[in-house]
């Protein structure tokens, strides 16, 4: 998840983000939400799926957005809930958040 200051941005932020988590900036990309969030599908050339939320700046801070992503996670591990993968980035660090 990246943040971005207005809607304007999102295209140019969203290629830029999608190779941050490993996926070619050639990929195809569907905007399926626009609100709190703008929230893509991703389509890699090899069918590789993805959902990618860019958060408004401002709107949550990286504590409550990293909370979030955690308890989705033990939602998934501990208690056996069917939740999206959390996808880290394929940056040396290895983080799921980044920001812009």
């Amino acid at each position: 998840m990246a943040p971005v200051g207005d809607e304007r941005s999102l295209p140019a932020t969203i290629r830029s983000a999608i190779a941050l988590y490993g996926f070619a900036e050639e990929s195809e990309t569907e905007l399926l939400s626009l609100s709190e969030n703008a929230t893509y599908r991703i389509v890699d050339g090899a069918g590789r799926v993805a959902i990618l939320r860019v958060h408004r700046t401002g709107y949550h801070t990286l504590e409550e957005i990293a909370s979030e992503l955690a308890w989705s996670t033990a939602l998934r591990c501990d208690a056996g809930i069917a939740t999206p993968r959390v996808v880290p980035t394929a940056t040396p660090d290895g983080s799921a958040i980044r920001t812009a």
